[in-house]
This record gives C-alpha cells, structure tokens and sequence, in this order.
C-alpha cells in the first residue's frame, strides 16, 4: 500500500511497530533510512497521525549527490584533525 518511514532512530536497531494485528519492521534501506511497507490504509493513516512516520519518498539525484559531498567533508575534516593528533 505504501511506503514508510520513522523520523526517529534507535542505535541502528531495526524498529519494530504493532498496528492493530499487524506487526511492521522499520529497517534501514540503501539511504539509511528505517522504511517499512505498511499494507493496510487505515495503518498508513495511524502511523501518520502519531507524529512519530510518515510517507517515505526516496531522495533525488540531486539530494544523494549534496549529502554525500557533506559526507566527504565531514570525512575530509576528521582525517584532518586525526593527522593533527598524530604528529604532535
């Protein structure tokens, strides 16, 4: 029916949700977020009114590219500072 996903992590754990007699797992996708496919509309629209999910939709092209540019950045400046450590 749909795609969803948490807006809430738990250390990386796969999150597990009971809606009525359903159970869903939350897990993570190739894009780290947890996503699950909630089959029923009444579920879908439970989830959404919890705060907690909401329809998952895949980031674009244009979205994947800018966040692994901040990725290598943020990478770039660790080495960096571990280098610094390291030669004092």
């Amino acid at each position: 029916m749909a795609l969803m996903k948490t807006k809430f992590t738990r250390g990386g754990q796969p999150i597990p949700m009971r809606v009525g007699k359903k159970d869903y797992i939350f897990q993570p996708n190739v894009h780290g977020d947890f996503v699950a496919d909630i089959t029923a509309e009444d579920h879908v629209h439970y989830l959404e009114t919890t705060g907690n999910f909401e329809l998952y939709i895949a980031p674009s092209y244009e979205e994947m590219m800018e966040a692994e540019k901040a990725r290598a950045k943020k990478e770039a400046k660790s080495t960096k500072k571990d280098h610094k450590e390291a030669v004092k």
